[in-house]
């Protein structure tokens, strides 16, 4: 017995490597931070980056040996499909590339155990041990009033999110006797009132994380008075984290069971859509991307526009939940990775103007054409690839997710839903065209003024956003391999021999 548990201890640390190369990566910085001179402070980030880049190479070594093998681990808590890499591997490499931008670790350990959770417990721990370094991080610049205001802030909505999503997780657990994805679907339609309630109330917690409206009032601020390296990494990996795991907690409800570990015989009955749940993401990814879109008009500072942007890109992502099908889901996958390369770029522009000017205000870009046309036309390529525009992968991506609404539209009995949406979702995007292009004009047709003429971009600043911009026009060319990077990372039918423990009910279950 003794030896039988040491064995899935074991395998089970052999499947969360990652986790621990990056947790020994951390304990690695704390301490070189207490012995290594402030004018060395360098060297710290380079320990970060060694940790986080073998932590990468860990994951896709894993991803490549195991395929498309699904296992749990740690008392089926945790898991190693596909998906949960494909989301480990996205998430680490903007982890790799925010170091690069930065100096000062994150919270990617906690971010990876989030995207492989099956279990509602494990689901709240990983989320929280995600939050709390976030909020540390935004108010990183000590001394700076809009970074303790973002702090403040960032930690007041976080703390009253998680004490929602709290109580809706509650509430499952109670109608289910289980902790498991896999037994929530099978809550019964008498339920359906305690049912819907805590479904909003997890869609609260986890809105807070995609920054869906209603729940995105932090975004702005933060985004605003945090270091932008830090405001990097939270675009993508924090996000990328709440898309992945809410995936994960509603693919059954949608019929997707492709992943998360199940057992089939418990799907004999099962009738996707019991619930209905796609007139809920319905109005909350109109509301996300328009309000994101039309506020986004009257910014003047670059990164509480893209905060806003962020918040628009999030409603878009969200139509893939009202599609709630295989395609729709591999096309969140597939514009997450397009998500991942313009915003990282477009953020590495806004830095480099920063260190420059001491200026995140759109007006600092003024006459940056005449500067450096290398880098303008950069910048440029990404932030048309934002909008949508071909020929960048930013079309793809939003074709990917229009299209799969489309697919699904034509075997609904009422098409016009879907339909509907889809065209909302254009019309924002030819929206979200004024403020970005907007950018553009600042940048190529303003000349430069007295504050923003004598700084200069260097060589090594043009070659950084060009290397993001080069794949924008690749992807748009031939995007077969981010596809069945995408398809791979939906996952196939995992074996039929996978079973999940029994968990005891509680007393007070309702039945």
């Amino acid at each position: 017995m003794h030896q039988q548990f040491l064995m899935e201890t074991l395998m089970g640390l052999q499947a969360i490597g990652s986790e621990l190369l990056l947790v020994v990566t951390l304990l690695g910085v704390v301490l070189a931070d207490l012995f290594i001179e402030k004018t060395r402070s360098p060297r710290i980030a380079i320990i970060a980056l060694l940790g986080t880049t073998m932590a990468l190479g860990y994951t896709i070594l894993q991803w490549v040996l195991t395929g498309n093998d699904t296992a749990t681990y740690f008392h089926a808590t945790i898991t190693t499909d596909s998906f949960a890499l494909f989301f480990k591997t996205l998430i680490l490499s903007a982890t790799v590339i925010t170091i690069l931008f930065s100096a000062f670790p994150t919270a990617t350990a906690a971010a990876n155990l989030l995207v492989s959770s099956t279990n509602l417990l494990m689901l709240f721990l990983a989320l929280e041990t995600l939050s709390l370094p976030s909020y540390i991080l935004a108010g990183y610049n000590k001394g700076s009033r809009p970074a303790a205001e973002a702090s403040l802030k960032y930690l007041l909505f976080g703390a009253a999110s998680s004490g929602i999503l709290l109580y809706g997780l509650s509430l499952l657990y109670g109608m289910s006797g289980s902790l498991y994805f896999i037994d929530i679907v099978q809550i019964s339609q008498s339920n359906l009132p305690a049912f819907m309630l805590a479904m909003v109330l997890v869609l609260v917690g986890f809105g807070y994380k995609m920054s869906a409206v209603p729940f995105h009032f932090w975004a702005p601020d933060v985004y605003e008075g945090a270091p932008t390296p830090f405001v990097a990494y939270l675009s993508i990996a924090s996000k990328a984290a709440g898309f992945a795991v809410f995936m994960r907690f509603l693919a059954p409800f949608f019929g997707v069971l492709t992943i998360a570990p199940f057992d089939t015989l418990r799907f004999e009955t099962i009738m996707s859509n019991r619930f209905d749940l796609e007139t809920i993401f319905w109005i909350v990814s109109i509301l996300t991307m328009t309000l994101g879109n039309f506020v986004a008009l009257r910014q003047t500072d670059f990164k509480r526009l893209l905060a806003y942007s962020s918040i628009a890109h999030a409603g878009y992502m969200l139509t893939g939940f009202v599609a709630a099908n295989q395609t729709s889901f591999e096309a969140i996958l597939f514009y997450f990775v397009v998500y991942l390369i313009m915003n990282l770029g477009v953020f590495l522009g806004v830095i480099c103007v920063q260190n420059k000017t001491g200026s995140t205000a759109i007006s600092a870009f003024q006459g940056v054409l005449y500067r450096s046309p290398a880098f303008a036309v950069a910048m440029a390529i990404l932030i048309i690839s934002l909008v949508g525009i071909p020929p960048t992968a930013g079309f793809v991506a939003k074709w990917k997710i229009f299209a799969a609404l489309l697919e699904k539209a034509r075997f609904s009995p009422l098409p016009a839903f879907y339909y509907s949406l889809a065209l909302i979702a254009v019309l924002n995007a030819v929206v979200s065209a004024f403020y970005y292009l907007a950018i553009i004009r600042t940048m190529t047709f303003s000349p430069p003024t007295r504050e923003t003429g004598g700084f200069r971009i260097n060589v090594l600043e043009r070659f950084g956003v060009i290397t993001f911009a080069i794949p924008i026009l690749l992807i748009q060319l031939y995007w077969t391999p981010i596809s069945a990077l995408a398809a791979r990372g939906a996952g196939k039918m995992p074996p039929a021999d996978i079973a999940i423990p029994e968990a005891p009910a509680p007393p007070l279950a309702v039945r």
